[in-house]
């Protein structure tokens, strides 16, 4: 918490990750809420599934692209600006329901969790020094458990309150990423 406190860069990154993170996690759930209620939910409902696990076999690799991206901070307000808009992109189009719709919902989703990986933890390493890397470690690990507890919670309370409006909650899922990317762009 000191190093959150006292690391104006650390303090900047954990921000935006906990918004970005957030977003994505706001979504995950209500995408399942959303496939079960297609009307051909037991297929939907095992690939939304699929769909939330799939971006981590890409991990690896997505974490070496990461580290030989030049201009990361760049890279990071660009792709917050490309979420925040494929999330839009999914309010306009998710009242189809529709297999080709949600096939466009699936692929939308595994490329914003692609994109979203790994280019903050190569400025971690590069700007903290050495013997504080274990707490930065620690504390990026805090945010991204209370990111996904809030955001899903927050995905289920926003979809509730709306009356199941999936657009509303992709929208808001967009001003997440927005703001992720605003806080970066200072």
């Amino acid at each position: 918490m000191k190093l959150f406190l006292k690391h104006h860069l650390f303090r900047i990154l954990t921000l935006s990750r906990f918004l970005s993170s957030s977003g994505a996690y706001i979504y995950n759930l209500v995408f399942i809420v959303y496939a079960a209620s297609l009307p051909f939910k037991n297929i939907a409902v095992f690939m939304a599934n699929i769909i939330t696990i799939l971006p981590f076999l890409f991990t690896f690799y997505v974490g070496i692209k990461a580290d030989h991206t030049r201009n990361k901070a760049g890279t990071i307000i660009w792709v917050g600006c490309v979420q925040s808009l494929l999330f839009l992109l999914i309010a306009s189009v998710i009242h189809d329901q529709n297999f080709v719709t949600f096939a466009f919902i699936c692929m939308v989703n595994i490329c914003s969790d692609i994109l979203s990986a790994g280019l903050r933890m190569p400025i971690i390493q590069h700007n903290i020094s050495e013997n504080k890397l274990y707490e930065a470690y620690s504390f990026t690990q805090f945010v991204s458990y209370l990111s996904n507890l809030g955001g899903q919670a927050l995905g289920v309370w926003l979809l509730t309150t709306s009356h199941q409006n999936f657009s509303f909650v992709a929208i808001v899922n967009a001003g997440f990423f927005l703001l992720s990317s605003l806080i970066l762009f200072k």
